[in-house]
């Protein structure tokens, strides 16, 4: 867990924010 790719946590990121977003829109 220490070696964990920055594309991996980006994209892990990017799926939570993109679902709070869609289910909560501004």
């Amino acid at each position: 867990m220490s070696n964990i790719d920055d594309k991996t946590v980006i994209e892990l990121t990017a799926d939570i924010v993109s679902a709070y977003v869609g289910n909560n829109p501004l």
